[in-house]
This record gives C-alpha cells, structure tokens and sequence, in this order.
C-alpha cells in the first residue's frame, strides 16, 4: 500500500465539504493507494502528477510508487484550470 499524504490546501477544502462527500474522497484516494481500480488520470505534459474523480469533485495528485500527495481539491469546472499548479 502506498503511503499518502494531504497538503495543507487539500486539507483545508476537504474540510469544508459535507461529511458523505469527505469520505467518499478519503476512500477512494485509500483504494487507490490500496491499489484497486480507480477513475483516475495523468495529466498531460506533467510527470507524475494525477486527476481523481470523485464525483463532482477533482483531486489532483502528485504520485509515485511509493506515495500519493493530494495536492488540492477542487469542483469538476476549476480542475482543469487549476492543474498546471
């Protein structure tokens, strides 16, 4: 399993959203560090780094063989805008 880590921006959004969406974001960055299938995507032009869907939501992730960094979490519409940070 891999280790994972929240920056201080992800953090601080996840814990401003409703409680069911919060889990739903905790669990499926841990079932992707468990290894399970996930909705996730590299983003172009940026080694390393990674969008996961959850539901309206994008976490955009910084990611190797040993570890996931959620670096921000935003609505589905600022993901792509926000992606070159």
């Amino acid at each position: 399993m891999k280790s994972i880590v929240w920056t201080h921006t992800a953090t601080k959004v996840t814990r401003k959203v409703q409680p069911k969406r919060r889990a739903m974001m905790i669990g499926a960055v841990e079932a992707l560090a468990r290894g399970e299938p996930s909705d996730v995507k590299r983003l172009e032009g940026q080694p390393g780094r990674y969008r996961l869907r959850c539901g309206d939501w994008r976490l955009l992730l910084d990611m190797d063989a040993v570890s996931i960094v959620v670096r921000d979490v935003v609505p589905c519409g600022e993901a792509y805008a926000k992606k070159n940070r």
